[in-house]
């Protein structure tokens, strides 16, 4: 049992597990517009009561990281999971990348407003905010 699964067992009523790693390693990897995958039920379902009990109150629209929120023992042990060197592994080898030195940064979302709904165009995440390909020659 990893350190947040303990945590969540000992300090909430979530028993052993919150997410479902084994989905995500059989998760198929999408190709386009940008390397991508979904995986269904990713939260366990026992799980996700007491995440909701402890998400932060957030009352006002954006996303927030993380550091700047207060929030309880169930919702901090999901997010020591997402945020696991055992998470980025499997993350980095289902992209075929070393995230192992790249920071994880989680945000969360507050409260939406009709701007928020505006379709934003897909940009490829090895690009930068130019849409040139970070992996390019730069000449």
């Amino acid at each position: 049992m990893n350190r947040a699964a303990h945590l969540a067992e000992s300090e909430t009523n979530i028993p052993g597990e919150i997410l479902a790693l084994d989905s995500l390693r059989a998760a198929s990897v999408v190709q386009e517009p940008f390397p991508f995958f979904i995986v269904p039920r990713f939260v366990k379902a026992e799980a996700l009561d007491a995440i909701r009990a402890d998400f932060p109150v957030i009352r006002h629209p954006g996303s927030f990281p993380l550091t700047t929120l207060e929030y309880g023992p169930a919702f901090a042990a999901f997010m020591a999971d997402i945020q696991s060197a055992e998470m980025t592994k499997l993350i980095g080898a289902k992209l075929n990348m070393d995230l192992s030195t790249s920071p994880t940064m989680v945000t969360v979302r507050g409260q939406s407003r009709a701007k928020s709904r505006q379709a934003r165009p897909l940009q490829d995440p090895r690009s930068d905010a130019t849409g040139r390909r970070r992996d390019e020659h730069r000449g």
